[in-house]
Parts: structure tokens; C-alpha cells; sequence
């Protein structure tokens, strides 16, 4: 009787053993099962936007996934860097911003052949406070009867704040040579907003 209870605890303790090793392999599995992500696929620099270029799709345990980890690179089509990001990074929704709230730099890159110039702010500069991102504005120096064109159609990338003072507009580096020409030479200039081309 005492061998048939000891056989049936042996047998008891062996299933208990299967059931958990089982277990613990289960476990195991799911949270070490690679599941599909979006990755750098090259360094991204600040205000770099994310595209088919530098995104890639790999693979991470399914265990290491955040809340706001990209599964898929549409996910962030169109968004920027918010910082540096090193190449294989998984990326995270959180590392991204929108064009809105990106740099001049991201906004610098949607106009080809132009370059960031800063402009000091005054009445006449910004237009009695007037200016707005995205405005397109036409720049002239000197004084009424002599007066020269110095930027036609330039792009306000950022407008004055309290904090900031100053103007950043995209211009052609022959504009730029221009405004720096003018500015060293006590040149009055003014900015003239043109108005909004409707469809």
C-alpha cells in the first residue's frame, strides 16, 4: 500500500514538473516572440523627416514592446525627428512630431535651392506684427525713390516672438548675399506680405 502511494505521489510530482516546465516555456515564448517594428534604418537627425529612406522594418520580442512603438513605418509618414535618432533605434511614436511643430530646418527642406536667413524684427520688418509662418514676402531696401528689390516671393519660416525677435525666411543665396549687402550698409528695409493665390 505504502509502495502504491509512494508510486502515485511520484507520478503526481512528474506531471506537476511537465505542467511547468510547460508553462514556463509558454512564457517564455510569448514574451521572447519576435514580432514585426519599424527601425532607423540610417541615422535621423533633428527635424529629419521619416521616410521610405531611412525606415526599415525589423524585428523585436514582442515582450520589449511600448505602448507607442511603430509596427508599421506609415505609422509616422510625414512626421519629423524630434532629435537624433542612431540607426537600428526601435522607434517609438513619442520620438516624432509633426511638420506643425518641427524646426526650420524640416520646413527649410520643402523648398529646394533656398537657404535659412534671420532678420531682425522691427515695425517695419514684420510687418506691424502681421507675419505668419508659410507667408510668402517681397524684401526692399533704402528709401522711397531708391529703392531696390532685395528678395521676391521669400518664405517666412518662423515669425518674431516675445522671446525671439527676429525673422527667419527662406531666399535664394544670391538674396541672402543681397540682405547681407544692404544690412552693412545701414540700408532701410521693408517687408511687403503678398496676399494668398486662391485656387
Amino acid at each position: 500500500m505504502k509502495i502504491k502511494k509512494h508510486n502515485i505521489f511520484y507520478v503526481l510530482f512528474v506531471v506537476f514538473a511537465v505542467v511547468t516546465a510547460i508553462g514556463v516555456f509558454h512564457g517564455y515564448n510569448t514574451v521572447t516572440k519576435k514580432v514585426p517594428v519599424a527601425k532607423a534604418g540610417a541615422d535621423l537627425v533633428q527635424d529629419e523627416m521619416a521616410s521610405s529612406k531611412n525606415l526599415v522594418i525589423g524585428q523585436t520580442p514582442i515582450g520589449a514592446l511600448q505602448k507607442d512603438t511603430v509596427r508599421h513605418p506609415d505609422e509616422i509618414k510625414g512626421m519629423y525627428a524630434k532629435g537624433f535618432i542612431p540607426a537600428g533605434t526601435v522607434l517609438r511614436k513619442s520620438m516624432f512630431i509633426s511638420f506643425k511643430d518641427a524646426g526650420v530646418a524640416a520646413r527649410l527642406a520643402n523648398y529646394p535651392g533656398k537657404i535659412a536667413v534671420s532678420l531682425g524684427a522691427d515695425i517695419y520688418t514684420s510687418v506691424g506684427g502681421e507675419l505668419k509662418r508659410e507667408y510668402k514676402v517681397n524684401i526692399k531696401s533704402g528709401y522711397k525713390g531708391s529703392e531696390r528689390e532685395i528678395a521676391k516671393e521669400a518664405i517666412v519660416l518662423s515669425e518674431p516672438t516675445a522671446k525671439k525677435e527676429a525673422i527667419v525666411l527662406a531666399m535664394t543665396p544670391e538674396e541672402s548675399t543681397l540682405l547681407t549687402s544692404a544690412r552693412s550698409n545701414n540700408e532701410k528695409l521693408t517687408v511687403q506680405i503678398l496676399p494668398v493665390k486662391g485656387d
